[in-house]
């Protein structure tokens, strides 16, 4: 298919042009400063509650960000289906501009159009807020990424500016050990979706502004998260055994600022360590060692996560895909260990807070 005519800017152009925009919301993502101007009150008022945390009164902008409510919209030009793994039902739809993207949601019928300069997302906001969310944080790891950074799939928490992150399969606790530590004391980075840069001869590591979700296990045995289910979910799901309980697929959301108080959430630290968490079992106990040479394969392959759809290179800057020799270049300057044995959390947390406690008291 051949690229289009029509031009990012004259794209959003038009799409804005029967819409006035009747707020303005300021947002520090970590030092990023992000304006989004939108043009109904009650989608602003969403918005404002959703990143309560990192609101300012600061009009500056890295990022222009329009969110319009509006019917559905169809683009100008014919898309082209993002097909996934076999056997999965295709998400989204898109065109390549010659100075950005366009990407059509299946079953929202939400329209994003983006690129260097001006980003919109326009459709039914409000109903599918979510996706106007997972925009901000793509529009903020694109920008992240333009500067350097590689792109990683990871939880992670922080204390006194220094930051764990923690890697691991799907479902071996990563959220979990990143809100037990917040339970600690310390502050949640995110639960995962992150960036890693280097700055100033460290590496940093930058979080994206999206709230957890945890599932029945989280949600009983983290202190402060009693909260976050309904009664009678917590009276059904105490009953069940350990292992059972782990491995219910439901989620729940937890509001860093509103179980923890202001101030919680810090998007941005100096990454210090990563723990790869490769327990198993609840019967044996917890050994945190140094990791060894041959896990750093599988450490590679679940860090590494592309921002898809939702990036656009610039010439000469970070690929979609970053090489590995880039991951690994950085992660040479970081301390690697590895978890083993049966899942223990309060190990896990205590272990990384000791290890940010001493890094602390020596920089």
């Amino acid at each position: 298919m051949s690229e289009p005519s029509v031009s990012r800017a004259d794209l959003i152009s038009n799409l804005t042009s029967r819409y006035a925009l009747r707020h303005r919301i300021y947002l520090d993502l970590g030092g990023v400063c992000v304006e989004i101007g939108v043009n109904e009150p009650a989608l602003g008022l969403a918005l404002e509650k959703y990143f309560a945390e990192f609101r300012t009164q600061e009009a500056c902008a890295d990022l222009s960000i329009t969110a319009l409510e509006a019917p559905p919209q169809t683009p100008p030009m014919e898309l082209t289906v993002k097909q996934r793994a076999p056997g999965k039902k295709p998400h989204e739809a898109y065109a390549d501009l010659p100075d950005g993207r366009v990407v059509q949601k299946f079953g929202t019928d939400m329209l994003f159009v983006f690129g260097h300069g001006d980003n919109l997302v326009i459709g039914p906001c409000l109903r599918w807020l979510n996706q106007v969310v997972n925009f901000v944080g793509n529009r903020l790891i694109e920008w992240l990424m333009h500067q350097g950074g590689l792109p990683v799939h990871v939880a992670a928490g922080s204390l006194g500016g220094q930051a764990a992150a923690f890697i691991g399969k799907a479902g071996k606790g990563k959220s979990t050990l990143a809100l037990h530590m917040t339970a600690r004391g310390a502050n949640f980075v995110t639960n995962d979706r992150a960036v890693l840069l280097e700055r100033n001869g460290e590496v940093r590591i930058h979080g994206e502004p999206k709230t957890a979700r945890v599932n029945p296990g989280t949600a009983l045995n983290v202190p402060g998260l009693d909260g976050v289910m309904p009664a009678d979910d917590r009276e059904r799901f105490r009953a069940l055994p350990t292992s059972e309980l782990w491995s219910v697929e439901r989620k729940y959301t937890a509001s860093i600022t509103e179980l923890y108080g202001p101030g919680r959430f810090r998007l941005s630290a100096a990454l210090r360590g990563l723990l790869f968490l490769e327990w198993s079992g609840f019967d044996s106990p917890c050994r945190i060692e140094p990791a060894r040479d041959e896990e750093r394969e599988e450490m590679m392959s679940l860090l590494r996560k592309s921002p898809g759809l939702f990036y656009v290179p610039i010439p000469g800057g970070v690929p979609a895909t970053p090489p590995r020799s880039a991951y690994l270049e950085l992660l040479s300057r970081i301390p690697i260990y590895t978890a083993r044995g049966g899942v223990d959390f309060d190990t896990a947390a205590n272990f990384c807070l000791g290890m940010l406690e001493n890094c602390r008291k020596t920089t």
